[in-house]
């Protein structure tokens, strides 16, 4: 998420914050967030696609499953835009920003 947060302070966007949740319940924190993520596509935002956090993924972590839900809730949204690149399974990014 930090990741997320630092790129969207960067372009002048605006990153998912959640609402508090503790004890941490996982079902509940992904209900909000595909819940922000339909709202921002009902309003027509753009979503910009930063890719997984390649670092995570070289260190043998599975991917994050709000990464993966945001990617299904926004497969065929026309106003989604990819920036980053791969460069194989566990390594890529976004050029000028991960690298």
């Amino acid at each position: 998420m930090k990741r997320v947060k630092q790129y969207a302070k960067e372009i002048g966007g605006h990153a998912y914050r959640p609402w508090k949740n503790d004890p941490f319940d996982f079902n509940l924190a992904m209900k909000r967030n595909k819940r922000w993520i339909n709202d921002m596509m009902k309003e027509g935002r753009e979503i910009i696609d930063i890719g997984p956090d390649f670092s995570r993924r070289s260190l043998g972590r599975d991917p994050s499953p709000f990464y993966n839900m945001e990617r299904s809730q926004v497969k065929g949204y026309s106003n989604y835009k990819k920036v980053f690149e791969r460069d194989g399974c566990l390594s890529g990014g976004v050029k000028d920003f991960d690298r």
